[in-house]
C-alpha cells in the first residue's frame, strides 16, 4: 500500500487490456512474476520489447499454488489418461518443453538436465532465468491452499487494491473492504 500511496504503482488491475498494452508502451518498470509469465510479457510487449526487459531474481520468492492434473475415477480410458498425464510431467519432456518455448519445468529433476543448465533468453536480454528460477523453486514456500484460496486471494487483487491505486481510499479502508469480501466469500 506504500507503494501505490508513493505514487510507485501503475495503477493497473493485472490481466485487463490497460495493464496488457503497458507491456508494449513502457508504462510500468518491473512486475513480480512466476516464469510462466514470460511467455505472456513476450506476447504482450511483442518483438518491440525483445531486449527491452530482464529478469531478476526476486528478494523472497514465493508461490501462488500452481496447476495440477486429474483423471477422473469414471474416465473412459482412464489408463491411458494416467500414462499421458505421467509422461507430459516427466522431466524429460518438460525440459523439453522449456528449451522450445522457456516454459519453467514443475519438477526439480530437470533443473540438472543440459536444456536447462547454463539457459538464458535472448528475449528477456539474456537473463540466466533457468538458474534465477530453479533458485527461487528450492526456496519458495511451501503453499497451503483451502477451498476458497481463490475468492480470498481475489478480494486483495480485485477489492483492496484497487481501492487504494485506482479510487485514493486510504488503506485502512481497503483493508475493511477486502476483510468484508473475504467473509463473504467464506460465509457458508
Amino acid at each position: 500500500m506504500r507503494a501505490a500511496r508513493d505514487g510507485l504503482t501503475a495503477r493497473l488491475k493485472q490481466f485487463e487490456k490497460p495493464w496488457d498494452q503497458a507491456y508494449a508502451n513502457g508504462r510500468f518498470a518491473t512486475v513480480a512474476c512466476p516464469p510462466w509469465m514470460l511467455g505472456y510479457i513476450k506476447e504482450k510487449a511483442g518483438d518491440a520489447g525483445h531486449g527491452t526487459w530482464d529478469v531478476a531474481a526476486a528478494p523472497r520468492p514465493a508461490s501462488w499454488g500452481g496447476s495440477f492434473l486429474t483423471v477422473p475415477r469414471a474416465a473412459r480410458h482412464r489408463a491411458a489418461a494416467v500414462a499421458l498425464a505421467a509422461w507430459l510431467t516427466a522431466p524429460e519432456q518438460q525440459a523439453r518443453l522449456f528449451e522450445r518455448q522457456a516454459s519453467f519445468p514443475s519438477t526439480p529433476a530437470s533443473y540438472a538436465m543440459p536444456q536447462l543448465r547454463g539457459a538464458r533468453n535472448a528475449y528477456f536480454g539474456g537473463a540466466p532465468v533457468a538458474e534465477i528460477f530453479a533458485a527461487a523453486a528450492g526456496r519458495a514456500p511451501t503453499l497451503v491452499t483451502g477451498p476458497r484460496e481463490q475468492q480470498i486471494g481475489t478480494a486483495f487483487t480485485d477489492v483492496g487494491i484497487p481501492q487504494v491505486e485506482q479510487q485514493g481510499r486510504a488503506p485502512e479502508a481497503a483493508w475493511a473492504a477486502v476483510q468484508q469480501e473475504i467473509e463473504n466469500a467464506v460465509d457458508e
